[in-house]
């Protein structure tokens, strides 16, 4: 009966880790891929890009950001937080700095996929897409 009750215990407890860890797995395959930098608002105040930078998220946790130049990076996802390592020093007044350590909301549309990045410590918001 002791065993018994251990074995329910235990289930119990396992239960949500097998849910997590494949919503995790889930929310990262939903952002793999090529995503376009269109937006951003800093505060109140929204910039609209006529050449939109593009992201690319990898399988293998890299990706870059390529604008003028190439920007490579590693990432990781837990939850709903997403971290961006830069392997290259940008400039500190460069916006993309801020890209690392975003919170990320997943929508979509008939036609399109969105990403909003909100990073943590700073009121900006980065807002991606493609189409489906």
């Amino acid at each position: 009966m002791r065993n018994k009750i251990i074995t329910i215990i235990l289930f119990i407890a396992i239960i949500p880790f097998g849910f997590y860890s494949q919503n995790s797995q889930s929310d990262q395959q939903k952002i793999l891929g090529q995503w376009h930098l269109c937006k951003i608002y800093n505060g109140k105040i929204a910039t609209n890009f006529n050449v939109c930078p593009d992201l690319y998220f990898k399988k293998d946790s890299t990706g870059f950001l390529q604008t003028n130049s190439i920007y490579e990076f590693n990432w990781s996802m837990t939850t709903n937080v997403i971290s961006l390592k830069f392997n290259k020093k940008l400039d500190d007044k460069d916006i993309m700095l801020r890209l690392s350590d975003c919170t990320v909301k997943y929508n979509y549309d008939e036609k399109s996929e969105y990403l909003e990045l909100e990073n943590s410590k700073s009121s900006i918001k980065y807002i991606l897409s493609r189409n489906r």
